[in-house]
């Protein structure tokens, strides 16, 4: 359940960022949209619960292709800023792109585990 999702993802995150609306979601995976509160910036968070996907491969696949991704610099692969942590959440902070083209790059297209 997304809206059970969001609390547990802001705790995650803490006061350097601010959850807001959802942009999209897969299986086990959700893409928020975020406030970089230090950067005064928007950023696109994919998080991952292990308790929709209690499968360790499923959050080590999620971990190991955003460690992929984030070595990669193209302009048509999302930049990923952050990768993290907290008991059964797993987040990834992106760039946030507008548009129906970016929430599909953040959200459905770009395969980062579980979305």
């Amino acid at each position: 359940d997304v809206e059970a999702l969001l609390p547990r993802l802001q705790q995650a995150l803490g006061q350097e960022f601010t959850v807001g609306p959802l942009l999209g979601e897969g299986g086990f995976a959700a893409v928020f949209r975020a406030r970089d509160n230090v950067l005064n910036r928007d950023v696109a968070v994919k998080v991952l619960d292990v308790e929709l996907a209690p499968s360790p491969t499923v959050a080590a696949r999620f971990i190991r292709e955003a460690q992929t991704v984030a070595r990669l610099e193209h302009p048509h692969i999302v930049p990923i800023y952050k990768v993290g942590r907290q008991q059964e959440i797993f987040y990834i902070i992106m760039r946030c792109i507008d548009g129906q083209i970016g929430e599909r790059r953040v959200g459905k297209d770009v395969d980062l585990g579980g979305g």
